[in-house]
């Protein structure tokens, strides 16, 4: 990779990360969500180089992070997750709740397939002890999906 391109995309990325958090801080924690979702690569520049996949995979695994911050305090529950796509526009960090539209609650991962090895743009950078990785098959694609681990 060039090292002008590097730069640039260094600064990019940064620019993306700052946006994406103030997108969270003006979220009201103690509101309902109906699968609200925000993507860390709208235009899906993670696409063009390995580098950038895994700088988007990092940058959507710090913003699932920050928004279970934000939420730690909420006395109702709220499922927080997020998706890690072949697509790289496609990666999301999802918040979810009970909500008056109906989409049930919690959100069942069905056909999801937990505890699978972690695919390599998310290589070193989740921690196991805190989430879990899990794979959804769809017929054009494979998404992982990354949750904190349930307490038994």
């Amino acid at each position: 990779m060039d090292h002008r391109y590097q730069k640039r995309m260094s600064v990019y990325w940064s620019r993306d990360l700052k946006k994406e958090l103030k997108a969270f801080d003006r979220l009201d924690t103690s509101s309902w969500f109906d699968l609200w979702h925000t993507h860390p690569d709208w235009k899906s520049k993670g696409n063009r180089f390995p580098e950038n996949r895994a700088i988007v995979a990092k940058i959507t695994y710090q913003l699932l992070i920050y928004a279970e911050c934000l939420f730690q305090s909420r006395s109702q529950p709220v499922q927080i997750f997020a998706s890690i796509c072949e697509d790289t526009g496609n990666n999301a960090v999802y918040i979810h709740s009970e909500n008056p539209n109906g989409t049930p609650f919690p959100y069942e991962f069905s056909d999801t397939v937990w505890d699978v090895p972690e695919p390599l743009e998310l290589f070193g950078i989740v921690d196991n002890q805190i989430h879990q990785i899990g794979l959804q098959k769809f017929s054009n694609e494979s998404v992982y999906v990354v949750r904190k681990r349930e307490v038994s």
